[in-house]
């Protein structure tokens, strides 16, 4: 199934070479949970990272479907 990946800001640098800008289409396997994937990119999940799936926070088991745009970002803090 063919999923978007877009990683923002220093997560940019998980990308392979051949990514376009900070996105990612690629082929992933059925049944493969948002999580699993941005580790095979080696994209730090602490808690501190923001994923999203379709611009939405996903349940923590959430299974990729056709179509989806997984993103991840360092969360940003100020004040």
């Amino acid at each position: 199934m063919k999923v978007s990946i877009k990683l923002v800001a220093t997560y940019r640098k998980h990308l392979p070479p051949s990514a376009k800008g900070n996105v990612y289409e690629m082929e992933a396997p059925a049944g493969i949970q948002a999580a699993e994937l941005l580790t095979q990119f080696n994209v730090p999940l602490a808690p501190t990272s923001v994923v999203l799936v379709n611009g939405r926070t996903p349940e923590q088991d959430y299974v990729l479907q056709e179509g989806d745009v997984l993103c991840a970002f360092p969360a940003v803090g100020g004040g």
